[in-house]
């Protein structure tokens, strides 16, 4: 191979390279600051041993009313054969009923 020629493969080689790397380069790993993560321990504590505020709900007497009744249902059983043609006669499959 010339020089001319090799020079012609190498760059664009060498780009396709780099540009199938540059999403895989390894990056240094963003680490919270130690008050942000003392600061989310804190409230989780915090909130585990708060005891919960739960309102008190007043049960309230509804007018009865009729409960709907159901009827019959029907089941649906599924099929497990697997369809089947015999033709007895020469055809054209290719032509439409």
């Amino acid at each position: 191979m010339n020089k001319q020629r090799r020079s012609k493969l190498i760059f664009p080689l060498f780009t396709i390279i780099f540009l199938l790397t540059s999403c895989n380069l390894p990056s240094p790993e963003q680490v919270p600051p130690p008050s942000d993560v003392q600061t989310a321990a804190a409230l989780t504590l915090q909130a585990i041993l708060t005891p919960s505020i739960t309102p008190t709900v007043q049960a309230t007497l509804l007018p009865d009313t009729p409960t709907p009744t159901v009827g019959p249902t029907g089941t649906i059983t599924p099929t497990y054969s697997v369809p089947m043609l015999k033709v007895l006669e020469q055809t054209n499959c290719r032509t439409g009923p």
